[in-house]
């Protein structure tokens, strides 16, 4: 019981240092999250925020632009099947002209 008092006591003290600024708390410059595929995120290039609703507004566009960017891929990848298959097209049909021409 006394061991959980201490506990309490001290987080109480560290959260009203927190609280009061004295303690700094700095992002790391690289963040592990488990095992990615993507790699590390490097925070040197997360610009500062002045508050945190500024903070949410540029959470909220960097979520916006994520979704634009994965709709622009997902239209690349749709012309890049059509171009393929018609690439396929073309030299089907090419074959059968050559096929007949050497007839």
């Amino acid at each position: 019981m006394k061991r959980l008092q201490i506990i309490t006591l001290v987080s109480v003290f560290v959260a009203s240092l927190a609280m009061m600024g004295c303690v700094s708390v700095k992002a790391p410059e690289r963040i592990n999250v488990g095992r990615s595929r993507r790699g590390t995120t490097n925070t040197r290039s997360v610009p500062p925020t002045s508050s945190h609703d500024d903070a949410r507004r540029r959470l909220a566009d960097a979520y916006a632009e994520i979704d634009e960017l994965r709709e622009r891929n997902q239209r690349l990848e749709r012309k890049e099947r059509e171009l393929k298959q018609d690439n396929d097209d073309c030299e089907r049909r090419l074959d059968r002209c050559e096929d007949r021409y050497d007839d």
